[in-house]
């Protein structure tokens, strides 16, 4: 969770929950309304993918569609099921993988009551190398 105050009076927040290893997804960002306009929003955004810049993916579902292009202006673009956002580590090597058996996240956008859910853990096949040439899982990439 990454935090904005001024003095004592919390004026933003971003929460993010990640799998510890790739996909990291901005769960919320919110600013004080009396606050907004002043550039809080994007420097906490920023922050959140300076964390993450070793993750192949961080993502974020935007509660409004005129939110798009602030995360657009962050780097985000618009995935396949035209909802979620995400911005793509270009140093991930996609192409070369081991295949081990081992447990893949799946994303699955279900949005339900104006809630979207994301569904979870599928068994797959294959890792990913990190750009430091480390699996993702036990076993190294040559």
């Amino acid at each position: 969770m990454i935090s904005a105050w001024d003095g004592d009076r919390l004026v933003g927040l971003v929460r993010t929950l990640d799998d510890g290893a790739m996909l990291a997804y901005m769960h919320y960002v919110l600013v004080d309304p009396a606050y907004q306009g002043r550039g809080i929003a994007g420097h906490m955004v920023e922050m959140v993918k300076e964390k993450y810049r070793d993750y192949l993916y961080v993502e974020v579902m935007p509660e409004e569609s005129k939110n798009a292009t602030f995360y657009q202006k962050h780097g985000f673009t618009l995935m396949a099921d035209g909802v979620a956002m995400q911005t793509v580590n270009p140093d991930w090597r996609r192409d070369r993988y081991r295949h081990q058996q081992g447990y893949a996240l799946i994303q699955h956008n279900n949005v339900v009551g104006g809630t979207a859910h994301r569904v979870t853990l599928q068994p797959h096949s294959s890792i990913f190398c990190q750009p430091s040439g480390t699996a993702s899982a036990s076993g190294a990439c040559s």
